[in-house]
């Protein structure tokens, strides 16, 4: 996979579960600016349960952080079908890939989160 510095993040509309609609709420925008240099740095393992993605604190650190600093957060999983799942904790968010370039990743949620359990929230 590889690297890319978060650009934007927005929140869609209550039951788009297929993202049709385009979303309103800009979250990126709220952000304080020592977030908006972070990155998500995905690196794949000798097989899928290996594969781990970290959460980087960009070259501007917030409060308590350092700056150009990486955080494992916990495993991923990209399926031929797009499904993009991180898994973490007891937790599993599905996201579907609309675009996966070098210099480009961009995903959309799937309709709520699904906790080991089978529960959706």
């Amino acid at each position: 996979m590889g690297d890319w510095k978060r650009i934007a993040q927005f929140k869609g509309h209550h039951n788009d579960s297929l993202g049709i609609l385009e979303p309103t709420g800009d979250l990126f925008a709220q952000f304080e600016n020592c977030r908006k240099d972070d990155i998500i740095l995905y690196v794949k393992g000798i097989n899928q349960e290996e594969n781990t993605y970290f959460w980087g604190i960009g070259e501007t650190a917030c409060h308590s952080q350092i700056a150009n600093s990486f955080l494992e957060i916990g495993n991923w999983v990209l399926k031929e079908s797009g499904e993009l799942s991180h898994t973490y904790s007891d937790v599993n968010e599905v996201f579907i890939v609309v675009i996966l370039k070098s210099q480009q990743l961009l995903i959309r949620s799937e309709s709520g989160i699904k906790r080991s359990d089978g529960s959706v929230s």
